[in-house]
């Protein structure tokens, strides 16, 4: 062969392998650029904004970025599984939202969920609404509307701060009011004073308005850099919203981490002359506010009880997450009392003592550590056995806590664990509880009313029931009963090795990274010593392969129906 001919040939193998590595290359890269931990990010980082901003700027270019126009959405039902908790057994449904695309943001809130007839409204992030269909046949209906948030002028006008995990602009919540108009809080760049404002906007989404005019604009309007030179990330933007009449609601305004103490600046928590920190009852008549409360961090959950009562939850620093009972005109004592405690567990330096909180109004509840409280509810003809009870939500823990009250006061909290980081909640018609996840997914809770975990028992082999009986000498079967070494049973099946919050796993267990399958659960129990080393399962072992395979069999029905 000539030298020529293997010359072209060279070149056209090597212009081959490079399309081939682009190909696999930029998925990947915008992959990473969606990921907070990822390579392209921890660079980044380290390089500064404006190699975050120049990837942003790719992702929008290519209809990846928060100002993308979404299209191609899915929903897919991903199955039901069975729950037993203190009082009652569950059936847990998951559908899979697909082909929405994930918020550029350092913590991937998805946005949040409202009751649409029988089926659910999904107000996106990025401002984009779709409408769900769970039951009886599952569909997704991209509205084509978009909150308008001013995302390119934020870009052209402070490039620093439109980064991909700077959660400077996005949607917090929505709210249908009686009227059937939509509540919709949010925070948005305001170009004609180069700022970014938290607002609270009207929206007739079945007219398909092409105009939207807030109802609310929280003063101060916030500049991107601070007087400490950070850049503003919107976080601790707060945002829920209830009504409380025919024409007033009250929305929770966070203190956008900016305003929390550290940061002291003109518009604090406790100035009277600003809205950040405060509960605001807004009239949406009139377009007049006023504070309703004050001294709140981070509102994420406000629910009204039957009996008229306001429930609200919000973060505290390390430790000290808040579930407090609202009351007209009072102060709720941030940044000048947490029962928490600076990050790294100093004190907090404007606390006169350490976890104290005895000057302003306490809350009536409070987690230390930290669950990462979000929404809450009052559960409502769900249950008989949980009617009045809170329904509060988990991010950090994964997990639905219900609280029992006996009057103002909580008497008991038991956690539900679900596996995932439940962001908003909502009860739908029939008295469903729907849950929107961080991982772009939708829980449904339902009572098991069939009794199916007590038949699945009833129905087991005699010798598998024994066998059962047996591990719950030192397991649990409910959710609930998860505390030490007890690691429930129910739900096991999809569930990863030593994943339930407050189990005292061996370390070994904890290394493994399993996601326990009938095969895999089969291959413990035969030898547990051989898939975690130094478990204390190791003496515990089923060595009778066709007990073995009863109890994991009768293990597997109380995974899933």
């Amino acid at each position: 062969m000539s030298y020529s001919k293997r010359h072209w040939i060279a070149w056209f193998v090597a212009g081959f392998l490079l399309l081939v590595t682009t190909g696999l290359l930029v998925p990947l890269v915008l992959y990473d650029v969606e990921r907070p931990d990822g390579a392209i990010a921890e660079t980044s980082k380290f390089i500064g904004s404006t190699a975050r901003a120049i990837g942003n700027s790719i992702k929008v270019k290519l209809g990846v970025g928060a100002d993308a126009q979404a299209g191609g959405a899915e929903i897919s039902a991903l199955g039901t599984t069975l729950l037993s908790t203190g009082l009652i057994d569950l059936k847990v449904s998951r559908y899979a939202l697909l082909g929405i695309p994930r918020c550029p943001f350092d913590v991937n809130t998805p946005g949040a969920i409202e009751v649409d007839g029988d089926g659910l409204l999904l107000g996106h992030c990025s401002g984009r609404f779709y409408k769900l269909k769970l039951q009886p046949d599952i569909s997704i209906e991209d509205t084509g509307f978009d909150l308008p948030m001013f995302w390119t002028e934020m870009m052209s006008a402070e490039p620093s701060t439109a980064t991909q995990d700077n959660p400077s602009l996005k949607l917090l919540d929505l709210l249908r009011l009686q009227d059937g108009r939509t509540a919709v809080s949010y925070t948005r760049w305001n170009d004609a004073y180069k700022c970014f404002q938290f607002a609270v906007a009207i929206l007739d989404l079945d007219a398909k308005p092409t105009s939207v005019k807030p109802v609310f604009e929280a003063t101060p309007c916030i500049g991107p850099h601070m007087n400490d030179d950070s850049v503003f990330n919107g976080l601790q933007a707060g945002g829920r919203l209830v009504q409380t009449s025919d024409h007033t609601l009250l929305v929770t305004v966070g203190d956008f981490d900016l305003y929390g103490g550290v940061n002291q600046v003109e518009g604090s928590v406790q100035d009277p002359k600003s809205d950040i920190g405060k509960i605001v009852e807004i009239d949406f008549s009139t377009g007049a506010h006023r504070h309703f409360s004050t001294g709140h961090r981070n509102g994420q959950g406000l629910a009204i009880t039957g009996d008229g009562r306001i429930f609200e939850t919000e973060h505290g620093p390390q430790g000290g997450d808040e579930i407090n009972l609202v009351r007209d005109g009072v102060n709720y004592g941030w940044p000048y009392e947490t029962l928490g405690t600076s990050y790294g567990g100093g004190d907090w330096f404007l606390a006169k003592k350490r976890g104290d909180h005895s000057q302003y109004q306490k809350p009536v509840f409070a987690y230390v550590p930290s669950i990462g409280i979000s929404q809450l509810m009052e559960a409502r003809g769900f249950a008989e056995e949980w009617d009045g009870d809170l329904l509060v939500g988990s991010l950090k823990q994964h997990t639905l806590h219900r609280l029992r009250l006996d009057g103002d006061s909580v008497l008991y909290d038991e956690p539900i664990l679900l596996n995932q980081r439940l962001r908003d909640m909502v009860q739908m018609p029939g008295g469903r509880i729907a849950i929107l996840t961080d991982d772009y997914e939708i829980i449904v809770l339902e009572k098991d009313r069939d009794g199916r975990i007590q038949a699945i028992m009833a129905a087991a082999p005699e010798p598998a029931r024994e066998a059962l009986q047996q591990c719950l000498m030192c397991h649990a079967l409910a959710v609930s009963d998860a505390t030490g070494g007890r690691i429930p049973f129910t739900g096991i099946i999809g569930r990863t090795a030593a994943s339930v919050p407050g189990v005292d796993y061996s370390p070994s267990l904890k290394a493994m990274g399993t996601v326990w399958t009938a095969e895999t659960l089969d291959a413990f129990l035969a030898d547990p010593e051989r898939m975690a080393p130094g478990t204390p399962m190791a003496a515990k072992a089923v060595r009778d392969p066709e007990l073995r395979r009863m109890l994991v069999d009768l293990i597997g029905k109380l995974s899933a129906p």
